[in-house]
C-alpha cells in the first residue's frame, strides 16, 4: 500500500500521518526502502520530509480528524462499488455526502460504521481502526440508516430502553440518558406512544434518538429527511444543525439545499470515486451554487488512479 504516498508529493504528510495513526509504520519504511521507481526517483525528497512528518505526528493529539478514510475500496465480485477514496472529517464538523444513485454513498457509510468490511484501505473512527477494533468503533458511532429499523409494537421509551441495553449503557444511567435524548429530539409528548402509531416524522425522530443514545462523538445519517413533509424536514434539519460542534456528522442526502443550510463542508463521489472534497460553495462569494458544482463534478472525468478531480474544488476544464 506504500504506493499511495508516491502519487503526489504534496499529499505525503497527510497520508503519513494517517498511516502512523493506524500504526502501519512499515508502510513508511517501505517508502524509504526504494521499493518502487517513484520512490527511487524522489527518495531524497522523502527522506528530507520524513523528520517533519514524525514531528507533526508527535505534536498531534490524534483527535482532530474523527473520520479517516485512506484509499478505501469495496468490491462485490468484479464490481468496485467504492474505488480507492480518501478523505477526512474533522471533529465537530457537519459534512454533506453527495452523489448520484449508485455512486457508493451507502456502501461507504456501511464500511465506516462497520456493517460491512472494506476490501482494501484504512478506515478509522475516533482514532480506532474499523477492521481491528469494530466494537470500539460502534461504541463511538450513532447510525441512522435510510430505512430506520424500529420495533413498531414497542413504545418509544421502551424501544429506547432496549437500544440502551444493546449499547451497554450502565443501568443506573439509562433512565437519565433516555430522558435526555427524548427531550433533545422533541419526543416528550410521544414517549409512551406505540411506535407503529406514530407519523413518519416522529419515527425519524425516534431513529435519531436511538443514534444519540450514549452520546457518541460521531453520527452517520443516511437521508434522514426522506419522505417527510416540509414542516418535518425543517424540524429535522434544525436538530441536525444543532448537533454540529458537539458531534461530528456525516450526512448523506439527495437534497442539495439541505447541504447548503446544514453542512460546513461537502464530499461528492461519482461511480465509486471521490470527485470533490471541500467547502460548501457560497453563491454570494462568487464560487457558484452547489447545484452547479455537483453537476460539474459528476460530469467531469475521473483519473484512472481514482484521484479527486480537484482537492477542495472541481478542476476547471
Amino acid at each position: 500500500m506504500h504506493y499511495i504516498l508516491c502519487l503526489k508529493q504534496r499529499d505525503f504528510t497527510k497520508y503519513c500521518l494517517l498511516l502512523l495513526r493506524s500504526r502501519n509504520c512499515f508502510y513508511i519504511q517501505g517508502i524509504i526502502c526504494r521499493t518502487c521507481s517513484p520512490v527511487r526517483k524522489n527518495q531524497s525528497w522523502f527522506v528530507k520530509k520524513l523528520p517533519q512528518v514524525l514531528t507533526d505526528f508527535r505534536q498531534s493529539p490524534g483527535d482532530h480528524d474523527m473520520i479517516e478514510v485512506v484509499e478505501m475500496t469495496k468490491r462485490y465480485g468484479p464490481l468496485r462499488a467504492v474505488d480507492s477514496i480518501t478523505f477526512t472529517i474533522p471533529k465537530g464538523r457537519i459534512t454533506g455526502f453527495l452523489g448520484p444513485n449508485g455512486a457508493g454513498k451507502s456502501t461507504t457509510m456501511r464500511v465506516i460504521t462497520g456493517f460491512t468490511p472494506a476490501s482494501e484501505g484504512i478506515v478509522r473512527v475516533a482514532d480506532f481502526d474499523v477492521a481491528s477494533h469494530p466494537l470500539e468503533v460502534k461504541r463511538r458511532i450513532g447510525y441512522l440508516p435510510e430505512h430506520v429499523p424500529l420495533y413498531e409494537e414497542m413504545t418509544v421509551s421502551g424501544f429506547l430502553g432496549f437500544v440502551a441495553g444493546v449499547k451497554q449503557i450502565p443501568r443506573n444511567e439509562r433512565r437519565e440518558e433516555i430522558s435526555r435524548v427524548i427531550e433533545r429530539c422533541g419526543l416528550t409528548a410521544m414517549a409512551r406512544r406505540i411506535i407503529g402509531n406514530l407519523s413518519k416524522g416522529y419515527r425519524q425522530r425516534v431513529g435519531l434518538a436511538q443514534a444519540l443514545l450514549g452520546n457518541p462523538p460521531v453520527l452517520v445519517l443516511d437521508e434522514p429527511t426522506v419522505g417527510l413533509d416540509p414542516r418535518q424536514i425543517a424540524e429535522v434539519r434544525a436538530m441536525i444543525k444543532d448537533l454540529g460542534g458537539e458531534h461530528t456528522v456525516l450526512l448523506s442526502t439527495h437534497i442539495l439545499p439541505e447541504v447548503v443550510m446544514v453542512c460546513d463542508s461537502v464530499i461528492i463521489i461519482h461511480r465509486g470515486r471521490l470527485v470533490y472534497d471541500g467547502p460548501v460553495p457560497d453563491v454570494q462569494s462568487g464560487s457558484g451554487s452547489l447545484e452547479e458544482l455537483f453537476m460539474r463534478a459528476v460530469a467531469a472525468d475521473v483519473s484512472d488512479r481514482g484521484e479527486p478531480v480537484a482537492a477542495g474544488g472541481v478542476m476547471e476544464p
